[in-house]
């Protein structure tokens, strides 16, 4: 689990046209991740 603070492990996703991009593709750059809960549940 991450803790306020602390790096985010490397990690790769496709964006919205099929390219995969990693977290590594933006060393050195302000990154604002954002996680939301699955969809159609409680919170």
């Amino acid at each position: 689990m991450l803790t306020e603070g602390s790096q985010a492990p490397n990690f790769s996703v496709k964006d919205q046209s099929g390219e995969v991009v990693s977290l590594s593709d933006f060393s050195g750059k302000w990154v604002a991740m954002f996680w939301y809960p699955k969809a159609a549940t409680p919170g």
